[in-house]
């Protein structure tokens, strides 16, 4: 399955999360072992999606679950997949 991110993207609430948190970009960054801080900003604006990996680093540092930070996106992709287990 391809991961579609074309417009309008759909909103995360990462930017809410971590500011939440008292975090700045460049200390998610370094918690998480990301090299570039503005990958976190990326993240956040949907230019680039985090790995499974980091998208699990977020969920232990903000305390959240992908379905709180993502959940338009992940109501898509259950709507999705969901059409596939009722096959």
């Amino acid at each position: 399955m391809s991961m579609d991110f074309g417009s309008p993207p759909y909103p995360n609430k990462l930017q809410t999360f971590r500011m939440t948190a008292g975090f700045q970009h460049r200390q998610v960054a370094s918690l998480l072992e990301v090299s570039n801080p503005a990958t976190i900003s990326d993240w956040e604006t949907w230019k680039k999606m985090p790995s499974g990996i980091n998208l699990i680093k977020l969920c232990i540092l903000y305390g959240a679950t992908p379905q709180e930070m993502y959940p338009e996106y992940y109501q898509k992709l259950m709507d999705g997949l969901s059409k596939w287990a009722n096959k």
